[in-house]
């Protein structure tokens, strides 16, 4: 593993001025149409009722949640993060959901659960730089779900960008708000950097560690979960060299 990049990095990348912009990138009505019912129809196929939304950012998936009628728990690492969302939960009438900053690695001593499900999107793991801190991480996540409780994941794949056969362009999966603009480039051997502009003015980047499926998939069996499906921009058939997101669904045994 690199020693220039920690897992603490992104702690530096989300200061104010990204986070400021991050609704923008974001952009939550076309987010919600791009997604649809994908996760909330996962939730309520499993029967979960409480909710932990381990990587809220700016609350996109908090409050979709809790319009949903779901009892909400939401954490981030990055306390800008957290004072975004807890702005924008309170601005869309949820100034009552638990919003906290959590570090995953020991989230039971922020939010110690039980939780039916963990959801954790946006490429959230691509802040993990360490085998270490991505097995401590899935382990934390484990241990705040009850027994038979659903854990959601998603991940960019990463292979094509590894293998050189793609670069993600501007309209993607989780950044599709107008005048969003997102590139990918391998700047290390280890170490993916994300572009993200804004308009023709704001520029702002942050390193992530470029995960495979091959890889993810591996640590989420070996935290324990099982069951592992994967679906490719939220189809359960894909071609694994066109996708652009992985959705990694496991559940912790009953």
């Amino acid at each position: 593993m690199s020693n220039a990049v920690t897992s603490d990095q992104y702690l530096d990348e989300y200061g104010t001025g990204l986070v400021g912009r991050w609704d923008d990138l974001v952009g939550w009505e076309a987010r919600s149409k791009s997604e649809g019912a994908f996760f909330l129809d996962l939730l309520r196929e499993h029967g979960a009722r409480r909710i932990l939304d381990a990587a809220t950012g700016t609350g996109f998936h908090a409050v979709a949640f809790a319009d949903a009628g779901y009892d909400v728990t939401a954490v981030d690492g990055a306390p800008e993060m957290v004072a975004r969302a807890r702005a924008n939960l309170a601005a869309r009438g949820y100034p009552g959901v638990a919003c906290e900053v959590a570090d995953w690695r020991d989230l039971a001593a922020t939010a110690p659960g039980p939780f039916d499900a963990v959801v954790c999107l946006g490429n959230s793991f691509g802040h993990l730089f360490s085998e270490a801190d991505l097995a401590a991480s899935l382990r934390s996540f484990y241990e705040v779900l009850s027994p038979g409780g659903l854990f959601v994941l998603d991940s960019r794949n990463y292979d094509r960008v590894l293998d050189g056969t793609a670069s993600c362009g501007n309209r993607n999966y989780c950044c599709v708000g107008n005048d969003a603009d997102v590139s990918l480039e391998l700047s290390g051997p280890e170490r993916v950097t994300i572009t993200y502009k804004i308009g023709c003015s704001d520029v702002y980047r942050i390193e992530t560690h470029p995960w495979r499926r091959a890889e993810l998939s591996a640590a989420i069996s070996g935290a324990g979960f099982r069951g592992l499906e994967v679906h490719g921009d939220f189809q359960a058939d894909f071609d694994p060299a066109s996708v652009e997101f992985f959705v990694y669904i496991a559940r912790k045994p009953a």
